[in-house]
């Protein structure tokens, strides 16, 4: 069913998803996990999103929404950078994480507790764990935290507000420079 819907503009729905649901095209997929290149409602690159496929319980296309969402994504001439995330000995939330990491995205880790949302730089994994460094939203490097990767249920690298973020910390950063 997946493999058939990549390329196509499709709405997921998932209980690891704080929102209630996210809109793009399916990028990879296998039996255990999907990567996502996410689209807002106004039609605009949104990142990547990566998912279990456990959390899915709904997918829906062909439907005036996503019809209207590609629409605006093509005339805002809207589009994913192309990322590599296969490796044989790799899952692909590990080959994200790495090709985050090469790339200098800001991820944002959803754990679905109460302190849910992370967002930082990778910078360092192996073993199944993952070594971020801490960056708060407008803010400089606040340190590092090690994460359990089994533990994540959603990843989204290079959201609209992770790179505004990053366009304010560059812009303060210069400031201090100056």
């Amino acid at each position: 069913m997946f493999e058939r819907l990549k390329g196509k503009m499709v709405t997921l729905y998932s209980m690891d998803l704080s929102d209630e649901y996210i809109t793009g095209f399916i990028l990879k997929c296998n039996e255990e996990e999907l990567v996502f290149a996410n689209v807002d409602s106004h039609g605009n690159n949104d990142g990547f999103v990566w998912l279990s496929m456990n959390g899915i319980y709904r997918i829906d296309y062909d439907s005036n929404y996503e019809k209207k969402l590609l629409h605006l994504y093509e005339l805002n001439n809207q589009t994913h950078e192309k990322i590599e995330c296969e490796s044989n000995n790799m899952s692909l939330l590990e080959s994200l994480l790495l090709w985050s990491k090469e790339h200098d995205k800001m991820v944002s880790i959803d754990f679905g507790d109460d302190c849910s949302n992370f967002c930082g730089y990778v910078y360092d994994f192996e073993n199944q764990i993952i070594n971020i460094v801490d960056r708060s939203e407008c803010d400089s490097q606040q340190g590092y935290a090690w994460f359990d990767l089994q533990k994540i249920l959603c990843l989204r690298i290079d959201e609209i507000r992770s790179r505004d973020a990053e366009i304010v910390f560059r812009c303060q950063k210069r400031e201090k420079c100056e």
